[in-house]
């Protein structure tokens, strides 16, 4: 940190996070009538689509994306070609995979 920040950070220390700086300046704005607009989060991972098609294709994707992790974190060295050959055999095309499970 430099010199500047940092004595900043020592003679405010509640405000030198900017998430942090951003919420007490949106409070004092709310105070004096002027309102803003916060980022919405996006919507949760955990939340199941309406769908049911889009629902089950999500899943899928998360099965794959988890699969693929655990293949990278197992086999460090393998090239990313190999993990995804690997994550293609176990995981055939959507379709076929909804076929397999059902």
């Amino acid at each position: 940190m430099s010199g500047v920040r940092a004595a900043y950070a020592e003679q405010f220390p509640e405000t030198r996070d900017a998430e942090i700086a951003n919420r007490h300046l949106r409070d004092a704005q709310g105070k004096v009538g002027i309102k803003t607009n916060t980022r919405q989060p996006a919507r949760s991972i955990s939340l199941p689509d309406s769908n049911e098609r889009r629902e089950q294709q999500r899943q899928y994707n998360l099965d794959m994306a988890k699969y693929a992790a655990e293949l990278l974190a197992e086999h460090s060295g393998k090239p990313e070609s190999w993990v995804m050959s690997q994550v293609r055999a176990k995981y055939p095309p959507f379709d076929d995979w909804l076929k397999l499970k059902q």
